[in-house]
């Protein structure tokens, strides 16, 4: 891993961390709740100041990733003192939990609108080539194999295609070489996934019940070209909101395959990625130009806004339901119970998370 990915990721992640922590702040101080400390950071502090406007202790530290906002009585102590979180109103306190992925879903949307000035790969349709404000460049074929194995199969497998027949299609367009390879058997098929790791394709389909090893013909694969798209200034507006909302739909179907799979017994899908996954996939986005990689922050930063919102205890979203339980019974949760859930909550996402990393080592490095 060069020193441009190190450096790529230490940015993406401290800015994402930072963003969401500064949302935490804003709105704490807009309510008078006292932030005693905010740092940039973790590990031993190296720089330190004492804000008398904001009445907080900010720091740096010395490890450049993450970061924390210490809102005083964020965990129920001096809950009767004027400047505490425990204090304010439930509405108020549910606005300072929710600030911070706000502040990551608008990011998003702005990463996403200058990624569209700059240029980030998208599928090459009919419909966009022919769309004002736009310009197309560095395209490359792409690769759809029918899910189920089956001929007729539903497409979900997207990959970069490297080689067909050992013929290199990493830099030609697919329609310049269809013509020569219609009606060939594939046998050899080289492709590259997002994370830019290149693989050959065993293809199958299910005849009786058994699976039988075959090649494809040409015809019954799915090809299309995938480029650099760059948007005008006033076209990329409704184009950022447009790639927040279909990033945003892939996402919760993402989840929604995550728990399934999870609670039917099938384990953590092979398309999730943890740290080493992610600074797999950044550096493989940094050599394709800045717009895709901002692009991929942007990804990155409505991931945090999602994952963040859901009502899981330890994250944004689970304190949320604590909260709705207190208007509900018109009193706040014990805090020892509300602690042990929250820690629970925090043990099972860090279990989760080891698995991840497990695959990513698996997957990248053994």
């Amino acid at each position: 891993m060069t020193i441009i990915t190190i450096l790529a990721v230490v940015f993406m992640l401290s800015l994402l961390i930072f963003i969401h922590e500064l949302g935490h702040f804003l709105a704490a101080t807009k309510f008078g709740i006292k932030v005693e400390e905010f740092a940039i950071g973790m590990g031993p502090v190296f720089f330190k100041r004492d804000s008398k406007k904001f009445n907080t202790k900010f720091t740096l530290r010395l490890i450049p990733i993450g970061g924390f906002c210490n809102i005083k009585g964020e965990n129920g102590e001096n809950h009767n003192e004027k400047d505490s979180f425990g204090s304010k109103k439930i509405w108020q306190r549910a606005i300072v939990l929710s600030a911070g992925v706000f502040l990551n879903l608008l990011l998003a949307i702005l990463f996403f609108y200058f990624s569209a000035i700059l240029g980030s790969s998208q599928i090459i349709t009919e419909e966009l080539e022919n769309q004002k404000g736009i310009t197309i460049n560095s395209y490359r074929p792409i690769i759809f194999l029918p899910s189920d194995g089956t001929l007729e199969g539903q497409i979900s497998s997207v990959y970069y295609l490297n080689k067909i027949n050992n013929i290199d299609f990493s830099e030609t367009l697919i329609f310049n070489a269809m013509e020569y390879l219609q009606g060939q058997e594939i046998s050899n098929i080289i492709v590259e996934d997002s994370f830019g790791k290149e693989k050959e394709l065993t293809i199958t389909y299910n005849y009786s019940g058994e699976d039988i090893e075959d090649s494809y013909l040409l015809d019954n694969l799915g090809f299309m070209n995938s480029g650099i798209v760059s948007y005008s200034p006033l076209y990329a507006i409704p184009e950022a909101f447009s790639a927040t909302w279909s990033s945003f739909s892939d996402m919760l179907f993402g989840l929604k395959y995550l728990f399934s799979n999870i609670f039917s017994g099938d384990g953590i899908p092979d398309g999730f990625a943890g740290p080493i996954g992610i600074a797999v996939v950044t550096k493989n986005f940094i050599s394709q130009g800045f717009g895709v990689y901002i692009n991929w922050v942007a990804i990155i930063s409505l991931n945090l806004f999602l994952v963040n919102l859901l009502p899981f205890p330890a994250l944004d979203g689970g304190r949320l339901v604590f909260l709705l339980i207190e208007a509900i019974r018109r009193k706040p949760v014990k805090q020892e119970i509300e602690g042990w859930v929250n820690l629970v909550g925090f043990a099972l996402l860090m279990l989760l998370m080891v698995i991840i990393t497990y695959k990513d080592i698996i997957r990248f490095i053994a």
